[in-house]
């Protein structure tokens, strides 16, 4: 910029440095007195923690850093990499702590792990029950909980209820189709034998996302099931050949 004496690429440095939202990190490794490594590492709003091991074992605390900034940095989205690797009961501990000093935005999410966690580890169906409906009051349009919350019910053996939860979010969205995704609808589908908008959601939640699917599993089996209820084994066959890992 001829006026400034300033480059485009210095201006675009500077507005990323001012507006952006890059965690910048930073540390020291250093060796201890009985000549082993301890791996500092701090960043903006990740206070500084040490880690200490052997003079082996440079990766374990290389790990464990990246852990700690993950954590601290992305509490919602480490929660869930804990859920989605198996670690549950980390992700218990680990939402239960974060959550006072989460922000609001991360709050839901880290009810919504907690409470998948609890599940995951044949916990108490009541008390993750508990944790989905909190987490709708903290954002009603978290549409995950909504379906959880179906779930949670009909596990428990009341249909009726997880019937009303779904025409609840139904209501929220403004309607269905409205701003739920179809594929949240799937519990009230299969309660109500509502086999079609089913199928198109399933089908669509595959489209969307490279035929995986946005579930915790693939999408392929629940549509080869939809399709086998619908009595076409050639297509359910098809979906079972053609699922992803």
């Amino acid at each position: 910029v001829p006026e400034t004496g300033i480059s485009l690429g210095e201006i675009s440095r500077l507005l990323k440095e001012r507006y952006g939202h890059d965690v910048h990190i930073d540390g020291d490794l250093v060796e201890t007195p009985t000549g082993g490594l301890a791996l500092t590492v701090r960043g903006s709003g990740v206070p500084a923690s040490t880690f200490e091991g052997s003079a082996t074992e440079l990766g374990k605390l290389t790990t464990q850093a990246a852990e700690y900034v993950y954590s601290k940095s992305q509490p919602a989205r480490w929660a869930y990499y804990l859920q989605n690797a198996g670690r549950s009961e980390e992700a218990i501990t680990f939402c239960r702590t974060a959550f006072g000093s989460a922000s609001f935005k991360d709050r839901p999410y880290l009810l919504n792990v907690w409470a998948n966690s609890i599940n995951n580890t044949g916990g108490s169906l009541e008390e993750a029950l508990g944790l989905y409906r909190a987490a709708l009051k903290l954002d009603p349009d978290y549409w995950t909980a909504h379906s959880n919350v179906m779930n949670s019910l009909w596990l428990l053996g009341k249909e009726e209820e997880a019937w009303h939860a779904g025409e609840e979010m139904r209501d929220v969205a403004g309607g269905r189709p409205g701003r739920a995704p179809e594929t949240m609808y799937q519990n009230w589908d299969v309660l109500t034998w509502n086999l079609g908008p089913w199928l198109d959601g399933q089908l669509a939640d595959a489209a969307a996302s490279g035929g995986v699917g946005t579930g915790i599993g693939t999408v392929g089996p629940a549509i080869a099931d939809i399709q086998a209820r619908l009595h076409d084994p050639e297509n359910a066959e098809l979906a079972l050949k053609t699922t992803k890992e």
